[in-house]
């Protein structure tokens, strides 16, 4: 590690600490008391991101309030995207993302925080860890379950099957 991506290192983690301190504590909830939802995804799949925009609605359908925010990995957001997006643009020197939409998204209380994005996103993994969430729910990694209280593995699953996969999880949590 070069002394520049110690220095990096250092930063993003000591912009997390905050964040870190104000968390609530763990809840399994299931789909019947979740009232507000954030979702968080990499927005670089067309595919993708239409399957997470379907199911965003069918959520608010179901009366739950949704927050969606994409990560662009571009330096400039494509025009009219009908969810909330960042760039690498909004991104600082060590990886974590800055501006009014972003201190909007962390100023919110989640009770489910769901994460669809595969591997390692810096920008990503900070609004993860960083906004307030009674559960975090992502894709099966061995290197980041301390990050998630509940994970799929999405294996080569398209996103639609691990939405569906997704939903009848949290129907099922501590279904009585």
């Amino acid at each position: 590690m070069g002394l520049k991506s110690g220095l990096q290192q250092m930063a993003y983690k000591q912009a997390l600490k905050p964040h870190l301190a104000q968390q609530p504590a763990p809840q399994a909830l299931n789909l019947l008391q979740l009232q507000k939802i954030a979702i968080l995804f990499d927005a670089s799949s067309a595919s993708n991101t239409e399957a997470i925009l379907a199911y965003a609605k069918n959520l608010q359908k179901m009366k739950k309030e949704v927050q969606l925010l994409a990560y662009w990995p571009e330096n400039e957001l494509p025009e009219g995207l009908p969810y909330e997006a960042f760039s690498r643009k909004e991104l600082n020197w060590a990886g974590v993302p800055k501006g009014e939409q972003i201190d909007a998204f962390l100023g919110q209380k989640y009770d489910l925080l769901i994460a669809l994005y595969a591997g390692e996103q810096l920008a990503l993994d900070f609004l993860l860890q960083a906004a307030p969430s009674k559960m975090r729910l992502g894709f099966f990694d061995e290197e980041r379950t301390d990050q998630f209280d509940l994970m799929v593995h999405p294996g080569q699953k398209p996103m639609p099957a691990l939405l569906k996969e997704i939903h009848q999880y949290l129907e099922r949590i501590n279904k009585k």
